[in-house]
């Protein structure tokens, strides 16, 4: 069986230096990540990458994270 997955992906954005003295910070960034985040497959019953062929376990899910990172 054929099939495409995205399993993992992260952005991050570093913001900038003038940004991060008005707010008293060293630095500053924003990142978000999401895993499991689609599957193109022709196969549309089950998750293609269950070792079932009767597709009885649990599917993946999908989660998203967003987040803060600060130094001060």
């Amino acid at each position: 069986m054929s099939f495409l997955r995205l399993k993992t992906l992260q952005i991050s954005y570093r913001l900038p230096e003038k940004f991060c003295r008005n707010m008293y910070v060293k630095n500053a960034s924003v990142y978000m990540m999401g895993m499991n985040l689609f599957t193109l497959s022709k196969w549309k019953l089950w998750d293609p990458e269950l070792s079932t062929g009767d597709g009885t376990k649990y599917p993946n899910t999908s989660s998203y994270t967003l987040g803060l990172n600060l130094s001060f």
